[in-house]
């Protein structure tokens, strides 16, 4: 009896355990917060680098520099005012900097004073010409006096005409006290500053290095296998890593020289549209349909 009980015991504790409930993990549950910030860090991953397949070829080069200057005065002075200064951008034409101009102004004074002077002096020559002129007609006068007269008429003439070119000139100094935009620019560096001396053919390095504003070139370079397949026209999809766009541009020119040291030659496109985020020195990589 007593073995029948420890039977059914052992029995008992057997089924209990074969039929416990085992407890299964089951993967975390993502909040819909979380499900959001995965789906934004797909959406600003950045693209990757454009690959060649058979159809396609995958070009490199660089957003190319338009106008590239060191910008002066024409005209010799201390610099007064500065306007521009680097990263900023000006229209043609706008003033960048100005030189002080109290020297020029005052030589402007005097040259419009001597142009005045000897205008004067040409008007009453010219009088003294015409009288004597008619006083020969009447035998009045000699014909020593009537020369003595139209040489002193020649050189108040030719007085004058210095004069006038004199004030022209000074006109022009006064005006090119102005450092103006020669285009649409941006300033890239500062390389004078006020009260420094500036300006004239002496000054080589100029007071502002700046880089002309427009639509830029896009230079690529072509391995010489597509030599046969570019043409003036053809379609090239442009990508920008600092900006992380695709553009479509089209080839304006290309130069078929191939290089001896890599084997490429130099394709020349422009944007389809310009586009104000693309500057000059980017990097760029172009696809170029076969």
């Amino acid at each position: 009896m007593q073995r029948s009980y420890l039977l059914l015991l052992m029995l008992f504790l057997l089924i209990a355990s074969c039929t416990k409930e085992k407890k299964v993990s089951l993967p975390p549950v993502l909040s819909s917060e979380q499900k959001k910030l995965d789906d934004l860090e797909i959406v600003v991953a950045s693209k990757p680098m454009l690959e060649n397949d058979k159809s396609n070829v995958r070009l490199t080069g660089q957003v190319a520099y338009l106008n590239r200057a060191n910008l002066t005065f024409q005209t010799d002075g201390i610099i007064k005012k500065i306007i521009a200064k680097p990263g900023m951008s000006f229209i043609k034409n706008q003033v960048l900097a100005e030189l002080d101009t109290r020297d020029l102004e005052f030589k402007l004074k005097t040259s419009k004073y001597n142009l005045d002077l000897t205008k004067n002096k040409m008007n009453v020559a010219k009088r003294d010409f015409d009288v004597e002129q008619r006083l020969r007609i009447d035998n009045v006068n000699s014909p020593m006096q009537l020369e003595n007269s139209k040489l002193l008429y020649d050189n108040t003439v030719l007085d004058f005409n210095i004069a006038e070119v004199n004030w022209q000139i000074a006109q022009k100094k006064l005006a090119e006290a102005k450092l103006i935009a020669p285009y649409d620019c941006v300033i890239v560096k500062q390389i004078k500053y006020v009260s420094e001396a500036a300006g004239g053919n002496s000054d080589k390095s100029g007071v502002f290095e700046i880089n002309e504003i427009g639509d830029p070139e896009l230079h690529l370079n072509a391995p010489e296998s597509l030599l046969k397949s570019v043409a003036i026209g053809s379609n090239i999809l442009v990508f920008f890593s600092a900006l992380n766009i695709e553009l479509p541009a089209k080839v304006i020119r290309f130069v078929p020289v191939i290089s001896a040291s890599n084997r490429q030659f130099l394709i020349v496109a422009k944007l389809n549209a310009p586009d104000k985020r693309v500057v000059p020195g980017y990097f760029i990589e172009g696809m170029f349909k076969i």
